[in-house]
């Protein structure tokens, strides 16, 4: 068979109906399907013009021809019927030499119309993924034919998608529009490929490649993905600036966690630590009340912390120190104020802690006499060294703490009363730790993880062990605590720390069920809700589920259920 009668026999053998017509709009080829529509003879409708036959789609074949341009998919009229006409001129040699016209049938609406939204839907979720992505995105065909990039692959490289599309990859390398062409390589290697790349903008990028194989294995797409060399170096730099701004709030917040834990999870500590934060930076004396061991220091120290003074943060225990050696330690001393004095004279804590904090502790211990001169240093900010005659100025914060009742103090006439107003500007009170058992595990861990760390040890504690701790009233506050874990770390031998390890009084609480009471004494009722409550949580804790801990504690699951709603939400 020739080769002309084979092309014609291929071309009656297919559905839609196929003219051909040259430069003149002559009919040169049509196929069966075409004549059964205009009814005449392939001899009859080869030669002739096309608007002879086929007048309502001629203005369209006409805009074919003067912009060389194809259409596709448009409606026209064709006999008694409306078909879908596509138009595609034939180029050669940058000018047209014909026009193909398929006609095809319009499918049935609804098929159509849910088919077509489907599509459309798909289409615009696909385009909605391929632009969102924050990384560039290139695609080409099987021949590294470009064929689409997203808006970020023009951001981040510089070169415009009108560059690229419609281009193989082959001369745009030729070309200097990238060093090295990863496409290329994954066509070459059938596999993925990274790399760096240089673009001719300049932009240094790190560019991914995946091929995409059909079913006959022959890669029909490669997908790239290009990132920005120079974002990815900044975008580091803010990874390491924010890691090293994180370690500084830690370190204000924290105030040097391996030293001064500062652990708020009770709602009570909540609200000091809150009220601390928001005097942290105004310039009033502080007054910190609570137990022996409660933190006053450590909350003193966050105060100044997170503040905004620049100089030191001073302590002193005023009734830890002779009240002969008291005032000079406070306000220093000139040269020869006294026998055996310092020839050169001394400065006082508040002229060390000068534009910083100096911390008051046990301040009731204070005599009269020094009462009086440290109303003047807090009131007028004004300090008289020993020996000294003139006032020196100074700008130095004053953080007060007692564990005493001040203003009982103040009544029994041992403690100044115009001092007591001008300390208790911004008074704090820090419950004591058995008021705030929420904050006991909390503060056993960071305790065991210091000593563990100090002494290279392992140690944990175990369930027992933590209800024990959560059960203990804790007379010396946190400072029982630390010294209690620090002795297990260093005591125990194994990692394990369990009720044996404990001192005998929290064993024997620990070993008696229902004594893990509340601090305070309440009502009858109200203790016997309290350990319904805490016996219900560790039933079901225990056995997995409500229905289980029910069948064990012989109660019906809807009573068991509903006594929980009402323990959870406190009805």
């Amino acid at each position: 068979m020739k080769q002309s009668a084979l092309f014609q026999t291929v071309l009656d053998s297919l559905d839609p109906a196929i003219i051909m017509v040259d430069a003149e709009s002559i009919i040169v080829t049509v196929n069966q399907a075409a004549v059964d529509i205009i009814k005449v003879t392939k001899e009859e409708a080869i030669g002739k013009h096309y608007g002879a036959f086929f007048d309502t789609s001629w203005p369209l074949l006409k805009t074919v021809f003067e912009t060389a341009t194809p259409l596709q998919t448009r409606e026209t009229e064709l006999g008694d019927s409306t078909v879908l006409a596509d138009f595609r001129p034939i180029i050669f040699e940058n000018s047209i030499r014909g026009v193909v016209v398929v006609f095809r049938s319009i499918p049935e609406p609804e098929a159509t119309q849910t088919g077509l939204k489907c599509h459309i839907h798909l289409a615009k979720q696909l385009d909605a993924i391929f632009e969102s992505t924050y990384d560039g995105l290139y695609v080409a065909d099987g021949q590294a034919n470009s064929l689409r990039v997203n808006s970020a692959f023009e951001r981040i490289t510089g070169l415009r998608a009108t560059e690229v599309i419609g281009r193989n990859m082959r001369d745009l390398e030729k070309e200097g529009y990238t060093n090295k062409s990863v496409t290329l390589e994954v066509l070459r290697q059938r596999k993925r490929v990274t790399f760096t790349s240089t673009l001719k903008t300049g932009k240094e990028v790190l560019v991914t490649a995946s091929p995409i194989f059909n079913d006959n294995k022959g890669i029909s797409l490669v997908v790239c993905n290009v990132r920005d060399l120079t974002d990815l170096n900044r975008l580091h730099r803010q990874l390491e600036a924010t890691r090293k701004l994180n370690e500084e709030y830690r370190s204000k917040l924290g105030i040097d966690t391996k030293n001064y834990p500062v652990i708020a999870v009770s709602e009570d500590l909540k609200s000091v630590m809150d009220l601390a934060s928001r005097v942290a930076n105004a310039d009033v004396p502080i007054l910190l009340q609570g137990e022996t061991g409660v933190g006053k220091g450590v909350v003193a120290q966050y105060i100044h912390q997170v503040g905004t003074r620049t100089g030191r943060f001073m302590t002193i225990n005023c009734g830890a120190i002779p009240e002969t050696l008291l005032e000079s330690e406070l306000f220093g001393y000139k040269k020869g104020a006294f026998s055996g004095a310092n020839q050169s004279g001394k400065e006082g804590l508040f002229q060390l802690a000068d534009n910083g904090t100096l911390f008051l502790d046990e301040i009731d211990s204070l005599s009269i006499s020094l009462q009086s001169k440290l109303l003047l240093a807090v009131q007028d900010l004004m300090i008289l060294p020993l020996g000294g005659t003139i006032p020196r100025k100074i700008n130095t914060r004053i953080i007060a703490a007692s564990n005493r009742d001040l203003s009982r103090l103040v009544s029994q006439g041992s403690f100044r009363k115009d001092l007591f107003f001008r300390l208790n500007v911004v008074p704090i009170h820090i419950p004591p730790l058995r008021e705030r058992k929420d904050d006991v595990l909390p503060l056993a861990n960071a305790f065991l993880t210091r000593y563990n760390r100090k002494y290279t040890e392992h140690k944990y504690l175990v369930p027992d062990v933590m209800e024990a701790l959560e059960c203990h009233d804790w007379p010396g506050n946190v400072r029982e605590l630390c010294n209690l874990i620090e002795r297990l770390v260093v005591t125990t031998l194994d990692d394990e720390i369990t009720i044996e390890d404990l001192p005998a009084n929290m064993r024997a609480r620990a070993s008696s069920p229902g004594l893990c009471a509340p601090a305070e004494m309440t009502s009858l009722k109200e203790a016997v809700s309290q350990f319904e409550a805490r016996y219900i949580s560790d039933a079901v804790q225990k056995f997995g589920s409500a229905r289980k801990a029910a069948r064990v504690l012989e109660v019906q699951p809807s009573t068991l259920t509903r006594k929980i709603k009402r323990y959870s939400t406190g009805e």
